[in-house]
């Protein structure tokens, strides 16, 4: 009796581990082929951004890279008009690398970033 219970245990276990594995690697092959691609809604993010903060923005370019599991996006070139009459920027990035905590998000249902680099002109 003792045998068989250890032994279902075990293959519950065994189970459980094959499990969490298979959605880590589904997890990280399905960011390694999806997230590289997040540079073409530059646009999309950029009228988002404005319509939120009210202003004009513009991204001269965005990238994103999947480290394992790790996503991360690179912008460069962004800047921020508060109005349509102004010619100069009010702001002027050089560049934002944002770098995602997952588990973080995972558990708080947003997200929630390791690290943000602002790298001013």
């Amino acid at each position: 009796m003792k045998a068989t219970t250890f032994k279902q245990t075990l293959n519950t276990l065994n189970l459980l581990i094959i499990t969490t594995f298979l959605v880590l690697a589904l997890y990280s092959a399905l960011g390694q082929q999806i997230f590289p691609f997040v540079g073409q809604y530059r646009v999309d993010i950029e009228n988002y951004i404005s319509e939120q903060l009210d202003s004009e923005v513009n991204i001269r370019t965005l990238t994103g890279d999947m480290n394992i599991f790790t996503p991360s996006i690179h912008l460069e070139g962004v800047t921020l008009k508060s109005s349509a009459k102004q010619s100069l920027p009010s702001l002027s990035i050089a560049a934002i690398d944002a770098v995602l905590d997952p588990q973080a998000s995972l558990i708080n249902l947003a997200p929630v970033f390791k690290s943000v680099r602002i790298i001013p002109v």
